[in-house]
């Protein structure tokens, strides 16, 4: 049965972004509302606020790994739970946490994580591609909108000390801010992409059998 491929604005950037790429690949219908949305929430960063985010950023990711570290320990600090979301940490006694090398692989994901985020800020349905896939490595982690707003706080402290400003200006504050909302906003439409693929793959088995 032929694919119901999905219209809209992001679907039809997305197609001119294959077809430049001289692919045939495309949105299935079901997927459209997905990049629709991701295409919305995208429009809430502003062209000053994209540049504030690029401006800023080198600034943490000169020492990327120690500053990333320094996020999560902060975050841990303030939601000790978060700490038994990933199993790799759950053994790590607090104090040793800083030299655990476990973290610090996390930590430099983590960074790279919101490098590509970054590099993808100006092109809303490469932005949802690398959304879609953190999305899908988040889902079974069983992360949500809430567990990233509660590592803007750590970011914007750690921000402020890299750029050596307390406190943080306020459009720099704010930028930063919307992002990580637009994140969060993204990832969890992504994980209803995710879930609903589930849903009907078994579906699919279940008929089968």
């Amino acid at each position: 049965r032929p694919i119901a491929i999905a219209k809209g604005p992001a679907a039809t950037m997305r197609r001119i972004n294959m077809q430049r790429a001289g692919t045939q690949e495309d949105i299935p219908h079901d997927e459209g509302y997905a990049y629709d949305e991701a295409y919305a929430e995208m429009q809430r960063l502003t062209p000053s606020q994209r540049e504030i985010v690029k401006r800023t950023f080198p600034a943490m990711e000169a020492d990327a790994v120690r500053n990333a570290l320094q996020v999560l320990l902060l975050l841990f600090s303030e939601h000790p739970r978060y700490k038994n979301i990933w199993p790799q940490f759950r053994a790590i006694p607090d104090s040793a946490l800083m030299s655990a090398v476990e973290l610090r692989r996390h930590a430099s994901v983590y960074m790279t994580g919101l490098r590509s985020i970054i590099d993808a800020m100006d092109d809303e349905i490469s932005l949802a591609d690398q959304l879609k896939r953190i999305a899908r490595a988040h889902i079974k982690w069983n992360i949500h909108k809430v567990h990233v707003m509660n590592m803007l706080l750590p970011v914007l402290d750690v921000l402020a000390n890299t750029l050596n400003q307390k406190p943080l200006q306020t459009d720099i504050a704010e930028a930063w801010t919307t992002l990580y909302d637009v994140i969060a906003n993204l990832i969890d439409i992504f994980r209803e992409v995710e879930r609903r693929a589930s849903l009907k793959g078994r579906g699919s088995v279940s008929s089968s059998n």
